[in-house]
């Protein structure tokens, strides 16, 4: 890349994939306690858990 370096680790994603929860009727958000999972074949997979972000530091603009 020309403008970001590139790190082992980095996930590159864009769009929005199949079945994206914001969709569903009701809607469906990730909250605290979620877990998000990447994975690519034979590659392997990351997996991050979805924590509270501190009121501290949640602002919006």
């Amino acid at each position: 890349s020309t403008v970001f370096t590139l790190q082992p680790g980095t996930i590159i994603s864009t769009g929005t994939p199949g079945g994206v929860a914001a969709a569903m009727k009701p809607p469906k958000w990730l909250k605290a306690g979620d877990t998000v999972r990447i994975e690519i074949e034979r590659i392997g997979f990351i997996e991050n858990r979805v924590i509270e972000e501190p009121a501290e530091t949640a602002r919006l603009g």
